[in-house]
Formats: C-alpha cells, structure tokens, sequence
C-alpha cells in the first residue's frame, strides 16, 4: 500500500518510549495477581493484553491449546497475538515476544539454592512475567509514530514458566513454533524474546544461544544511546522461549538480566520477584534499545538517504500552477457586438 501521509516521519534523534508509561502496565498486570495458567487471574490478564491493544489498533487474535506432555498436560493455555501492520506492502515480519504467566510455586530461595517446589508461595512475576509484557506493550504503541516496512508480531506466550522440568515449560512457545507453517518461517526475518527486563540493577548480557549479527546491530544500538546496561559480552546461554523458534531456523535473540538482582542475591523464583524489584528506568532502557534497533531495522526513512524500503511510496505530484488565459475562435463571435457599440458610443458624441 502507499505511504500513509499521518504518521509521523519521526527523527532519528526523537523516542517516544516512555519507562514510566510502560511501568503503568506492569502495575496493572501485577494487580491481578498471581498469572498461572487456569486461573481467574490468569484469564484476567489475557483479557487485559487482548482490549489495551486492541485500543491500540492492532489486530488482535488469540491461540488456545492443551498441553500436550510433562506437568501441564491436558491444561488449557492460550497465546496472544497482536499485529501491527506495515505502512506499505510487505512480505516479510517480525516477532517481538514475552511470556504473560507466571510460575505456580516457588522453588529458589534468595541465596540462588534450589528448594523443593513451594505451591504455598507461588512466584509473583514482576520480573519474570511482567516486564517483558509491559515492554512489549508500550513499544506497540510507540512504534505506530513511523513508517514501517514490515509487519510486526507482538507475541504472549503461555505456559513459559509451568512446571519444574524442560518438557513442563515453555508450552507457548513450543505450540506457536510448531504450528507455524514453512511459507511463515520463511517470511520471519527474526524473533527477539524479552524476558526478565525490569531489574533495578540491569545487566543485560549477550545470550549464548541467540544470533551473533542479530546481537551485534542490537548492542551497538544500546552504545550508541548511552545505555550501559547493555553490556557486550555472553554470560549464558538460556533454555527459554526463543529456543523453540531457533529450532525452526529463525534467527533469535534472548534479552534476558537472569542474575536477578545481581550475583549474589536472588530474587528470581522467589516469592520475592515483586513490584518494588523492578524500575521504570530499566523498562526505559530496555524499550530504547529495542525502539532505537526497530528504528534502524524497519523503518522507512524517505529523503534521508536511509530508506530501506524496497517498496517505495509514490512521488508527490505538484498541483498544476494556472494557465494564462489566451482568447481563442471563441472570442471572435463578440467582434460583431463591440464594433456596434463602438458606433453608437462615437454618434451620441457628435
């Protein structure tokens, strides 16, 4: 399609992702309660994601499944999926993804030593569970400011977090990856997952199982902007809700702070992973980065030599200036009519 004249061509040294705005709705999200699958709560949530962006213009849809296997066999879970379509014609998307629920017990304790499964103290998820959704879901806002070449996908997946074994997690992303056929694997330029993304002290590292090139373009980005908590070197290399995607051949990227809040202490799968754990300004930093790489990667940038649109908009066509009149055959039919009135005019003189 052509260019659409009211979006803002934004400039590349304005953002408009906003921390506190992005805080908002993971205080919402948090207000629920505890998001494990089949429960009030849980539905609660989905219907939260599903109308705030709705409101925002994206077409929504959800994706409901049973487990299949492990612990959460037979449970309902549900994805969602929120489209924001390019302003022009394209073939190609991208995934931005976070998982909405959250773990049904505890089994760390805040010395980072695994405990036996806790069900009386389920996690609460401001981080692991929250943060990346807050993110994601002010980035479908913000990013309807430009003019965007490709389509993109707001994932939030389900089941992430279940159960206390690799085949009792990541359910979301391991049904979505499955279902996907090879004509959509193929227009999938890429998936970047956001996990774990509001630390108070946010380190993010590069992720052993994501793609290099991918990686690279994101954290010079982050350089770039002066955000330091992206920092430049692999720590680990995480079993999340990328891997499922990776395995389909699509590159990936895990942003992931897993040492939740730093090396020492733990507050990750702990009934300690509240609301006071996490900050606006690392939802900041974090929506930056991604707003900044977006920006660079997807956006069309007319008459600034950094288009990187393959299918351009039509030229502005100038309204057509004024003729100058010229009397043409039409005019002679009044001869006849002034030559008698200069007649009359030159005998009433006389």
């Amino acid at each position: 399609m052509a260019l659409n004249p009211s979006i803002i061509k934004a400039s590349p040294t304005k953002q408009y992702f906003d921390g506190p705005e992005a805080y908002t709705y993971l205080q919402s999200k948090m207000a629920f309660g505890n998001r494990i699958p089949n429960t009030t709560a849980h539905q609660n949530c989905v219907n939260y994601i599903f109308a705030t962006l709705t409101g925002y213009g994206l077409n929504m849809s959800q994706q409901s499944f049973k487990g299949s296997s492990g612990e959460g066999a037979g449970l309902p879970f549900t994805n969602i999926v929120g489209v924001l379509k390019a302003n022009y014609s394209a073939s190609k998307r991208i995934i931005l993804a976070a998982h909405y629920d959250t773990r049904p017990f505890s089994d760390h304790d805040l010395d980072k030593r695994t405990i036996v499964p806790d069900y009386a103290h389920p996690v609460p998820g401001a981080n692991d569970g929250a943060s990346g959704v807050a993110v994601l879901i002010e980035l479908a806002k913000v990013m309807q400011n430009y003019n965007r070449t490709r389509d993109i996908y707001f994932l939030f997946l389900d089941g992430e977090d279940y159960g206390t074994s690799e085949g009792s997690m990541l359910y979301g992303s391991r049904y979505y990856a499955a279902q996907m056929t090879q004509a959509e694997v193929d227009s999938t330029d890429y998936f970047i997952l956001l996990d774990m993304v509001g630390d108070k002290e946010l380190t993010i590292h590069r992720e052993g199982n994501s793609d290099s090139g991918l990686q690279d373009k994101i954290f010079t980005k982050a350089k770039a902007l002066n955000i330091t908590q992206f920092i430049n070197t692999t720590l680990y290399g995480m079993i999340d809700d990328h891997v499922p995607f990776k395995d389909r051949g699509i590159k990936v990227v895990d942003l992931i702070d897993f040492d939740y809040p730093n090396t020492t202490a733990n507050y990750w799968h702990t009934p300690s992973d509240t609301l006071d754990k996490v900050s606006s300004a690392s939802l900041g930093a974090v929506g930056k980065v991604m707003e900044g790489f977006l920006y660079d990667d997807i956006v069309s940038h007319p008459g600034t030599g950094g288009d990187n649109n393959t299918t351009k908009p039509p030229p502005v066509i100038p309204p057509e200036k004024p003729k100058p009149f010229i009397p043409g055959f039409e005019m002679l039919a009044l001869v006849p009519a002034i030559i008698i009135l200069l007649v009359i005019r030159y005998r009433r003189t006389r």
